[in-house]
């Protein structure tokens, strides 16, 4: 949302989100892994638009739908 680069381990569903660029996603507890892809993300600064399904009103929804399921 901040249009920042970031990286991140290839954990829960952050492949996902993060998937169209895979060089600046890691493995898990392999700090060779993360430091080439912090390396490459400061040479390439790739940012993505913020996903609309993790706005507040989406998440909300999604919340109200989980809450109705289980009454």
């Amino acid at each position: 949302s901040c249009e920042t680069p970031i990286v991140a381990t290839k954990v829960s569903d952050l492949e996902n989100l993060l998937g169209t660029v895979p060089k600046a996603l890691c493995l898990p507890s392999n700090t060779e892994d993360m430091a080439r892809a912090i390396k490459w993300q400061i040479e390439n600064r790739k940012t993505l638009p913020f996903p609309d399904s993790l706005c507040w009103e989406d998440l909300g929804k999604r919340f109200i739908n989980e809450l109705e399921k289980l009454m």
